[in-house]
């Protein structure tokens, strides 16, 4: 109620980009509101409220941050280097292994070794 007030008093559309919702039976859900205020015979006195559901992107949202997540965590613990280059060769994203392993696969090199033949 204090939405529609301050939206009639200043005559300026209000937009809720997500909003939680509890539907009478205890489901949640999201909404995007957007409230405009409207004139009925000169004055502003009304409000017209436009929710749309948006649970169903919530969740899909949160399907893919997940997604992300693993795929990260199988990208940086993979065991092997792994880089993304675009046309022109430049890095875009790498691996940890490429200096962890990078590292470790030169001191392995310097200890193996054999006597030097000069």
């Amino acid at each position: 109620m204090a939405d529609d007030r301050r939206i009639l008093e200043s005559q300026t559309p209000l937009v809720i980009p997500e909003e939680p919702y509890t539907s009478p039976d205890g489901e949640k859900r999201w909404l995007r509101t957007v409230k405009v205020p409207l004139s009925h015979r000169g004055k502003p006195d009304c409000v017209l409220g436009i929710a749309i559901d948006i649970s169903e992107l919530k969740e899909v949202e949160e399907a893919l941050k997940e997604s992300e997540k693993q795929y990260k965590t199988l990208f940086n613990n993979a065991g092997d280097a792994i880089y993304i280059m675009d046309f022109e060769g430049n890095f875009l994203d790498t691996n940890t292994w490429i200096i962890t392993g990078a590292v470790r696969t030169v001191r392995s090199h310097r200890r193996c070794r054999g006597p030097s033949l000069a």
